[in-house]
């Protein structure tokens, strides 16, 4: 049966035109005529039963059938955005965790157990919108990064007033001297002078001078050469390490770059460590080997060494800032896993000679994290890592995978995904997106990262309309209808974006509204002056919490 015949509405119109015009004609019939009236009622009867069968047999399943085609059935794509529903589930509204912006007018705070990544360009308010926040909400034990030197002038009061945090700002240059007082100090060789006061860890101090070597001359992110020249240094620095550690009260980078200037120093050093007997012999074969390649190989590789360990703590020469801040610990980063007292510690950085302070910053965040890691308390700890990719820290890529069992959260605040590559290779960037819990994303423009947002968030299901026009003017025109994909955002899109992206474990993305702390009730009471502006900002209250 075709279509045409198929179609029952003819039927219907004919049963009501013949029944309607058998009772218009049935008075005006003589008894003769009668007959005809019936006639008609007869047909119309006829043709009513047959539309009937054919409502039962066509329509009803014809309307099944287009209601089952045009269901999307999932088969290309999943992808959504999470609704109110979503995020009560979540308890995005509990105000407990990190602060990371508003929906539907309702503050959003994110319970992370692990890592979690905040991506934005320059002015896209990680600062404003992330950082300070979270500084000025969170009561938790923090590890501030502070590259601008405005973090800790804008938040550290609060936190100690407020949130009940010890304070600690490493301020080598003084930034903050006049709102916070006297910078703290840390002796970024701590650890081995632990290492060395107590016997049971004796066997740690090689392993953890050669990490120390190995954060002051890391490997490049790109494989290149000169790797023997780097291996050579490392052993001027490790050398110099031991030594002091072992036979000086309290010794200091700056020590280190004392000896390895003289040479008449290091030279007496060499000599002196090859007759003691302590670690089992390992110093003294180690000066050993360097006084072989001194007297019998190429001097002026040997030379080449040397120097390159003085480069590597040129910053911490006699007469520089870091110098004085690296003498003695006034605290140590292990309190801070203490569960009764938090504790927050500002690094700040010089904003107008960051590379002078990159390796100091590097090797900081190192000591923090080998303390931490080797504490025995339990709280947990944030390490807070703005603009993390301005310096190196050699063991942060593994770190994301191990750091949850030690409590200890890393809140990682990058500009482009490719500056992690440059800085920590291609290989970890997967590492990077695959080991955070959440994602805040507030603005891409890089092509590459708006390309992987769009991938990260998929493709939604979506029914296609097609049209046929056939081979000519006079050709019927056909449609069909098939099931298709389109991503969630398109690159443009997600580059265009004007609202923050969040990923959050294994939920549908979320569009957030990012909020400055400005707008926010108590924090824009609570929060100080920025030193770079001069005053406080004034706007309207738009969210209280």
């Amino acid at each position: 049966m075709n279509a045409r015949s198929n179609n029952p509405f003819p039927h219907f119109l004919a049963a009501v035109l013949l029944g309607g015009l058998a009772w218009q004609i049935y008075p005006w019939c003589s008894d003769e005529m009668l007959f005809f009236p019936w006639l008609f009622v007869i047909f119309s009867g006829l043709s009513f039963l047959v539309s009937i069968k054919l409502l039962l047999l066509f329509v009803i399943p014809q309307f099944w059938r287009y209601s089952r085609i045009k269901r999307v059935n999932n088969r290309v794509g999943s992808a959504g955005w999470s609704g109110p529903k979503e995020m009560r589930k979540a308890r995005f509204h509990k105000r407990e965790g990190y602060f990371c912006g508003t929906y539907n007018r309702r503050a959003v705070f994110a319970s992370v157990e692990t890592n979690l990544l905040v991506l934005g360009p320059a002015g896209s308010g990680k600062s404003t919108v992330f950082v300070i926040p979270n500084l000025l909400h969170n009561p938790m034990s923090m590890i501030v990064i502070d590259l601008k030197a405005t973090l800790a002038a804008v938040t550290a009061k609060a936190r100690g007033s407020f949130l009940k945090n010890k304070i600690f700002c490493l301020d080598p240059t003084g930034k903050v001297e006049a709102i916070l007082g006297p910078s703290a100090r840390y002796n970024l060789l701590q650890i081995l002078i632990d290492d060395w006061d107590n016997v049971h860890r004796h066997a740690s101090l090689i392993s953890d001078a050669k990490a120390i070597a190995h954060q002051l001359v890391p490997e490049p992110s790109q494989h290149s050469e000169n790797r023997y020249f780097r291996e050579g240094t490392r052993k001027f620095l490790i050398f110099s390490f031991v030594y002091l550690v072992t036979q000086k009260d309290s010794p200091t980078l700056t020590d280190a770059f004392v000896l390895l200037s003289d040479k008449e120093e290091l030279s007496v050093a060499l000599y002196e460590a090859c007759s003691v007997n302590i670690l089992n012999g390992d110093l003294a074969l180690r000066a050993k080997d360097i006084l072989i390649k001194l007297d019998e190989g190429d001097t002026k590789q040997i030379e080449s060494f040397r120097e390159g360990a003085m480069q590597a703590l040129d910053e911490f020469s006699p007469s520089g800032n870091l110098s004085a801040i690296s003498g003695v610990s006034d605290f140590r980063f292990a309190d801070l896993k203490d569960p009764n007292a938090a504790t927050t510690v500002y690094i700040i950085a010089d904003p107008t000679d960051q590379k002078s302070y990159s390796s100091w910053m590097g090797l900081l965040s190192w000591c923090a994290f080998t303390e931490l890691l080797r504490s025995k308390q339990r709280a947990p700890v944030c390490f807070m890592g703005d603009e993390i990719t301005n310096f190196k820290v050699d063991i942060l890529p593994s770190l994301l995978t191990t750091a949850r069992e030690f409590k200890i959260m890393l809140c990682l605040v990058v500009q482009e995904l490719e500056e992690w590559v440059k800085t920590y290779g291609r290989e970890s960037l997967e590492t990077l997106i695959s080991q955070t819990e959440a994602k805040l994303i507030l603005g891409a423009s890089n092509p590459k990262t708006c390309t992987l947002i769009s991938e990260m968030l998929g493709e939604k299901p979506q029914m296609h309309l097609n049209h046929n026009l056939g081979q000519s003017f006079f050709s019927p025109l056909t449609r069909s209808l098939s099931e298709g994909g389109r991503k969630l955002m398109t690159p443009d899109e997600v580059r265009r974006c004007d609202k923050a992206i969040f990923f959050y474990r294994k939920m549908k993305p979320v569009l957030l509204e990012p909020m400055s702390y400005h707008k926010v009730s108590p924090w824009k009471h609570r929060a100080d002056i920025n030193p770079k502006f001069g005053k406080k900002f004034r706007a309207w209250t738009r969210l209280r919490v």
